[in-house]
């Protein structure tokens, strides 16, 4: 009697760590599925963000702006509010290019870039829409505001002295 009781024992504790091994063994496999979890959507927002953002400005790209413009003109239409799209072009770019390098260039490009950002709204949207092209977004503007944020885009432009440095 005493042999089976010692053998049933030896058996129950050989389940029980069997049972014990396979419920850590689970719990590490939902904590590194929760940490792979983790990575994934941190990689997916990063990849959001690429595919969303110019690599060179760090300002939407056109992508985006297609986003963008879709999504605005949905927006002015349904609120009946103006929308203001504004579409600027670096004049001379090309001899930029040209005559100091396309590291030149893409300096320029970074610093008119940052002055869009910095001369508009936090409600507006600034695209970089091609090679030198940029586009910006200005919903609820009225003609006259719009005139007045495009003076002073204009003007912090100009005081970046591009053309005293380039031409």
């Amino acid at each position: 009697f005493s042999n089976y009781y010692i053998l049933y024992c030896l058996v129950v504790m050989a389940l029980t760590a069997i049972s014990e091994w396979h419920e850590r063994l689970a719990f590490l496999q939902g904590l590194l599925l929760d940490h792979q979890s983790q990575e994934l959507n941190l990689l997916n927002k990063e990849l959001e963000r690429i595919a969303h953002e110019d690599a060179l400005t760090g300002i939407a790209n056109r992508r985006s702006f297609d986003v963008a413009a879709s999504k605005e003109w949905d927006r002015a239409l349904r609120d009946k509010q103006s929308l203001t799209i504004l579409l600027l072009d670096v004049d001379f770019f090309k001899r930029i290019n040209d005559s100091y390098g396309h590291q030149t260039g893409d300096l320029v490009l970074k610093q008119v870039a940052l002055a869009l950002r910095e001369s508009v709204r936090e409600s507006d949207v600034v695209c970089r829409w091609g090679g030198e092209e940029f586009a910006l977004f200005l919903p609820k503007c009225a003609l006259d505001d719009a005139e007045r944020i495009a003076e002073k885009i204009r003007q912090h432009i100009e005081e970046l002295a591009l053309h005293e440095a380039f031409y």
